[in-house]
């Protein structure tokens, strides 16, 4: 009688005990910590006099009060896992999803084929605490917030660097 070498019995019994034969579950990775925003911080309606950034961008200067309208975009992750920080582009960039391409693109909100535009056309906006520093936490899912969404921001233009426009945002609308 043919006796299994003892390596290939522990393999076979290890099988037949964790199953080897089931689907292994899928472990979704864990969602980020949702910043803890002022409690004023999300708009019920867009406030009044709104912009689009392309319109804004030129003109603002550090400090400047600013409503401005644009659309969360312009990178594959608009919208950091840490910090309250999203990533707005111009609604005249295109997209994907402006230019027909339908469901053949996973994430139509990252103007891949119009970088230049979206860089050129694009704003930090950022949530900050007493001290200036981003909130701690994700904005995803605050207010509704998602990659390709229409949001109007109420803040204050901050200089960023070369020609980035920042505004630490004291309000948000996020179009339904």
């Amino acid at each position: 009688m043919y006796r299994l070498p003892n390596h290939l019995a522990l393999l076979v019994l290890t099988c037949v005990i964790a199953g080897c034969d089931k689907p292994k579950p899928v472990v979704e990775a864990p969602k980020p910590l949702q910043a803890a925003v002022p409690a004023d911080f999300v708009l019920a309606a867009a406030p009044a006099g709104a912009k689009d950034i392309a319109a804004v961008k030129p003109t603002l200067k550090d400090g400047d009060e600013v409503i401005v309208h644009g659309v969360v975009g312009g990178t594959e992750k608009p919208i950091a896992e840490t910090l309250a920080t999203v990533q707005l582009i111009d609604p005249t960039v295109l997209t994907c999803d402006k230019m027909g391409m339908g469901g053949d693109c996973k994430t139509p909100w990252d103007a891949c084929c119009h970088q230049k535009e979206a860089k050129e056309l694009g704003m930090t906006v950022r949530v900050v605490d007493a001290a200036g520093a981003p909130l701690k936490g994700s904005l995803e899912g605050v207010g509704g917030l998602k990659p390709g969404k229409d949001v109007t921001i109420r803040g204050k233009a901050r200089k960023g660097e070369g020609d980035t426009l920042v505004v630490e945002a004291s309000g948000m609308f996020v179009k339904g």
